[in-house]
């Protein structure tokens, strides 16, 4: 009697142990499944949500880039520069705010010859950029050179970041001046922050320029060459920040805030801005809870399954 119950518990045993392993193999198996599943899932929305927000950016700038060329052809503009007059300097000024009010541009004004701004939009305001010298400016030089130019910067007077679009009044043989419209992006970002993913746009250095989260404006992707930080601190494009590195640690398409629950995809494609991109972070967490969530499902059923297997075939064996 001793001998069968010592035989029926090692095959009892025996049985508990092939389960286990067998339970182990399929938990492994879904585990492993189930993040192959949630990387997928969150490299194809952040790839979506790249292509969203850059085609928004893309529709927010469009509506702007011919304004200053239409503007050159504005008479009085050149008539200023040539010209120059206190009734010419009014008509500009009423015209130049009025078309900031109408296209939601951050400001509109006119450079001369020699740097200094003539005519604005906000020539009301104590922030007038009337009198300011712009001829340090890479776009004002650029245009006034090249016929155009853009530069996305830290305001020197109201110290509040937008793009500057510059076009050159004149010809390359007789420059007159060069017009600039500045836009802000407040509208972009405020929509990009109720989001799920992180949304930024980094310049040729690696600068974070638009972004939702204002913690991590003018951060860098990666630390700054001496090369690209001297360039900034030349033009003052960012004016004294530091232009330190993000808190994130990124590996190919892995990227990394703090602790391991904090992990994010990245996809990224081109901004419509010169040398910029577009990044997208997708947080992995929730799609990982839910391929984790049918992972368990599917184990749990995987056990039940093989519990049942095992049973049968042992009543089956102790029958014979």
């Amino acid at each position: 009697m001793e001998i069968g119950t010592s035989r029926l518990s090692r095959r009892l045993a025996l049985v508990a142990a092939i389960g286990l392993v067998l339970v182990a193999a399929v938990g492994l198996g879904a585990s492993r499944w189930a993040r192959g599943q949630a990387v997928a899932a969150t490299d194809a929305a952040a790839a979506e949500l790249a292509r969203a927000n850059a085609g928004l950016l893309t529709s927010e700038l469009q509506k702007f880039r011919l304004l200053p060329l239409v503007l050159t052809e504005y008479p009085d503009v050149p008539t200023l520069l040539e010209a120059p007059s206190a009734a010419v300097a009014a008509r500009v000024n009423a015209r130049l705010e009025l078309l900031a009010e109408r296209t939601d541009a951050a400001a509109i004004y006119v450079i001369d010859a020699q740097g200094k701004t003539v005519a604005a939009s906000n020539h009301r305001l104590p922030t007038s950029f009337v009198g300011q010298n712009y001829g340090f400016r890479p776009y004002f030089r650029d245009a006034f050179r090249n016929g155009s130019a853009e530069l996305f910067a830290l305001g020197t007077v109201s110290g509040i970041p937008g793009l500057y679009l510059a076009q050159r009044i004149g010809s390359a043989s007789r420059p007159l001046g060069v017009i600039v419209v500045k836009i802000e992006f407040e509208r972009v970002q405020s929509a990009w922050a109720a989001q799920q993913g992180t949304t930024i746009v980094t310049d040729r250095h690696g600068v974070v320029i638009v972004t939702g989260r204002a913690d991590w404006r003018f951060r860098t992707l990666a630390p700054l060459s001496t090369a690209s930080r001297q360039a900034i601190r030349t033009t003052r494009q960012y004016g004294d920040r530091p232009l330190d590195p993000l808190p994130i640690a990124i590996t190919g398409a892995d990227a990394r805030e703090g602790d391991a629950t904090r992990a994010s995809r990245i996809a990224s494609v081109a901004a419509p801005l010169a040398g910029a991109r577009l990044h997208v972070l997708m947080p992995l967490r929730p799609a990982l809870a839910s391929a984790n969530a049918n992972a368990r499902l599917a184990t749990l059923a995987a056990l039940i399954v093989i519990v049942g297997a095992l049973l049968l075939l042992w009543r089956a064996r102790e029958r014979q």
